[in-house]
């Protein structure tokens, strides 16, 4: 079993080991930087092994895989509470040994699920401390009333010391969903890693054709249909631009058919799920970068363009107000407003200079306020707090 003894050890459980993706760059950006500071990082992921397995996570971290059974499967009632009270002895005293072993202060969950109860349970028996980071649709619904939490995470979230999340605004519409709950809770404005982002920098910006960028998962609340629908009114106009967008999701075939019945085949590229090194490579070689979003607890993809130095039209909702200053460091428009956005796009389209102002402004703001760094040294001051509590 990995064994140390350092100040500070801290066990990262996240759903999945991605290396690309919002919450991939947030957990990933915030282990090295406590790796940098000398704290000994750990990551768990949900696997199919009945048994605890050792690897390297996709991002190069140690890290386990553990299957966690969730208590009630809707589509196997039955089955699935047989199995969860079944195994859960023998998976929880797989993960309190992991801990013991480790010498875990803190537990870190980011984006929880129900699968995740376990460390609650582990937060009664052992002398470790709790932090949920909560991301976005893992705590509310963007469309509409919340329903109420599972059981299951109803106690996961009694049993945390303190909820993160990237935003402030964010924060607040989810008042209702934590007034329940006694944890702390507190906003942590996620940060970018401006080295990370100058490796895939080209010699020249203008070596590459003109083209807008987004960089987004394909989920209904991101506005690419908007976005697309933008397009087409600034084709119809003659501006024929390319639109590049990068990422994947489930909203997929309803983009294509948008695409298809507008008539922007040629026009619009969806080019799937990208590596970071390729993302960073395409923020450095656009021209603009759009992100159409309804919904959008904070905006990494937009901090990392205006890190690149690229002029950004964001939306008027949740964290994105955090990030942008309107026509001081990017240009805001309402949401689902295909009109407006158009409108934006052309103007920067048409106008190196400002879009120079801009993104010189936005890079500035980033290296000022939105680095790894403080990021990390954020969360690790709330860490320090809670274990000083003795909650």
């Amino acid at each position: 079993m990995l064994g140390a003894d350092p100040n500070l050890s801290i066990l990262l459980v996240v759903p999945w080991d991605q290396e690309s993706g919002g919450v991939a760059a947030v957990v990933g950006n915030l282990a090295r930087h406590l790796q940098s500071a000398g704290q000994r990082v750990l990551f768990l992921h949900p696997g199919t092994n009945e048994i605890l397995r050792e690897k390297k996570t996709k991002m190069g971290f140690p890290g386990v895989e553990l299957r966690l059974r969730i208590p009630f499967d809707r589509h196997h009632p039955l089955r699935s509470v047989v199995a969860f009270v079944v195994m859960f002895p023998f998976t929880l005293w797989q993960l309190v040994r992991l801990l013991r072993a480790n010498h875990i202060r803190i537990v870190n969950i980011h984006f929880p699920g129900e699968h995740f109860v376990y460390f609650a349970f582990c937060r009664w028996l052992l002398p470790v401390r709790l932090v949920i980071s909560i991301h976005g649709t893992d705590a509310i619904r963007w469309d509409g009333p919340s329903p109420p939490p599972s059981r299951a995470l109803e106690l996961l979230f009694r049993a945390a010391d303190l909820i993160v999340a990237p935003s402030w605004r964010f924060l607040r519409r989810c008042d209702d969903m934590l007034s329940a709950f006694s944890a702390r809770r507190l906003a942590i404005h996620n940060g970018t890693d401006l080295a990370e982002l100058e490796l895939s920098a080209p010699t020249a910006d203008n070596a590459q054709p003109p083209f807008i960028l987004s960089v987004c998962s394909l989920d209904a609340w991101k506005g690419i249909d908007v976005l697309i629908r933008a397009v087409a009114i600034m084709r119809d106009a003659g501006v024929t631009t390319p639109l590049i967008v990068a990422g994947e999701g489930p909203f997929r075939p309803e983009i294509e058919r948008l695409i298809g019945d507008l008539g922007l085949q040629e026009q619009v590229n969806l080019i799937g799920q990208q590596s970071r090194s390729s993302v960073a490579r395409l923020l450095h070689q656009c021209t603009l970068f759009v992100l159409a979003s309804r919904f959008e607890t904070f905006g990494i993809a937009v901090l990392e363009a205006m890190a690149c130095g690229k002029a950004v039209v964001g939306t008027t909702v949740d964290g994105i107000l955090e990030i942008i200053d309107d026509w001081k460091n990017g240009i805001l428009v309402k949401p689902d407003d295909p009109p407006a956005l158009a409108v934006a796009i052309r103007l920067l389209l048409a106008d190196p200079a400002l879009r120079q102002r801009l993104g010189e402004a936005a890079a500035a703001r980033v290296k000022d306020q939105f680095q790894r760094q403080r990021m990390g040294e954020n969360y690790t001051h709330a860490f320090l707090e809670i274990l000083a509590d003795g909650v």
